[in-house]
């Protein structure tokens, strides 16, 4: 199954970094593991839907294309870099569906980088990078090309691998 990473920093703001480091004391845990937990909090509450039905990222969505869409499932996690942990959410899907059309959409490189952006301006935790993970599935109408002998669909200027 496909699935998109998207990795988090630190807070960007001294007030951000202060608040961590509070947490950190509070907690008697580490910065690191402060940073994690801080995220996995603020992102547990954004994953959950309003009394409309809507979350976080749905609303993020219907900002930038005027249309109720909805993202696959939303977990919290971890990565690391040069052996420090980093929070991250995997979006566990690399297609959205429209809620009145039920067409499917796929989740282009854009959309995750606005997201990332969102989260960073609305919350201070610094977008670093995405990334996707496992194979596609073609949906109705897409055209498959053969790289090297390898099943591609072509997306905004990207070509992403198939499940065959």
């Amino acid at each position: 199954m496909a699935k998109i990473h998207l990795h988090f920093g630190q807070p960007l703001l001294d007030d951000g970094i202060e608040s961590l480091e509070r947490w950190a004391f509070n907690h008697e845990i580490s910065i690191e593991t402060a940073n994690i937990s801080s995220f996995k909090t603020v992102m547990s509450i954004l994953i959950k839907e309003n009394v409309d039905g809507d979350t976080y990222f749905d609303l993020c969505l219907y900002s930038m294309f005027d249309e109720k869409l909805v993202l696959p499932r939303i977990i919290t996690g971890y990565y690391e870099y040069k052996r420090t942990r980093y929070p991250k959410i995997t979006i566990q899907g690399d297609h959205m569906r429209g809620l009145e059309t039920k067409k499917d959409y796929f989740i282009t490189d854009e959309i995750v980088n606005q997201l990332g952006k969102h989260i960073e301006d609305d919350f201070d935790f610094e977008f670093v990078e995405s990334k996707r993970v496992g194979k596609t599935i073609p949906k109705n109408n897409e055209v498959i090309y053969l790289l090297g002998g390898i099943p591609h669909i072509h997306h905004n200027n990207d070509f992403i691998e198939v499940k065959a």
